[in-house]
């Protein structure tokens, strides 16, 4: 009898263990929802990776938050996320992207970081009051809700962030926490501030780019601004890549 009841029970708890596994493995595939995929690879080395291992990148890879990708030399990617926004990563560059939640345009919430090289973002427009598409480097952060830009992160630490289309904020990762410190700053990076109001510190913390125009966030957190020359960046191979693209898909 008592051989029996052992049985059952051994039974039942090994019932238990497989239904707990079913749902955990359920629930998991639930919050893996892709939010994108690979819709282009121009080159022969891109490499991605969710886990501990690099995978060779293919076009329709599906893109999940925490992914990280890397091209080599000679290769370009193009990650299309499910509101057609766009991330172009060129050659020689890595980013990861942290959080990617998209089931349209208002309903979006993207973060990327681009760990090293140049990537190109085109951001489907968003009637969201929050800048709900943000790219982030070691020394900077832009947020858009939908424009057409692009971000570098130099050999030295500095960011640059240059806008085409639309407007985006721009902010350091190191940031200014008092007074003084505003007091200390470069003034001439700032731009000026009409009338007797107060500066908050928020406002120093942040340049708002406007069409062509361009921002380099340097490691200790000044900023400055200028203006784009299109004529001198046509001939940069990497604007006028993507360039083309732009205009192909406006058609």
């Amino acid at each position: 009898m008592k051989t029996s009841i052992f049985k059952y029970k051994k039974i039942y708890i090994s019932f238990i263990l497989l239904l707990s596994l079913f749902l955990t493995v359920s629930i998991s595939s639930k919050s893996l929802k892709y939010s994108g995929k690979i819709s282009k690879i121009d080159g022969k080395y891109a490499f991605y990776k969710m886990g501990k291992k690099w995978k060779r990148l293919k076009v329709n890879t599906k893109i999940y938050n925490g992914v990280k990708i890397k091209t080599g030399s000679k290769t370009r990617v193009i990650v299309k996320f499910n509101d057609h926004s766009e991330l172009r990563l060129a050659q020689k560059s890595s980013i990861k992207i942290n959080k990617a939640f998209v089931k349209s345009p208002e309903k979006r919430e993207i973060s990327a970081r681009l760990l090293f090289g140049k990537l190109w973002a085109k951001v489907s427009k968003s009637k969201n009051k929050n800048k709900n598409f943000n790219v982030t480097t070691e020394t900077a952060t832009a947020g858009v809700r939908g424009t057409t830009f692009s971000v570098s992160f130099e050999d030295d630490k500095s960011s640059i962030v240059s806008l085409y289309t639309g407007s985006v904020d721009v902010e350091p990762s190191k940031k200014l926490e008092t007074k003084k410190d505003m007091r200390n700053y470069d003034k001439r990076v700032r731009k000026e501030v009409s009338g007797p109001k107060e500066v908050k510190l928020k406002d120093w913390n942040k340049i708002v780019l406007k069409q062509m125009q361009r921002v380099t966030v340097a490691k200790d957190g000044n900023m400055i601004k200028s203006e784009i020359n299109m004529e001198k960046e046509a001939k940069d191979t990497w604007v006028a890549w993507n360039s083309k693209l732009d205009k192909e898909e406006e058609k």
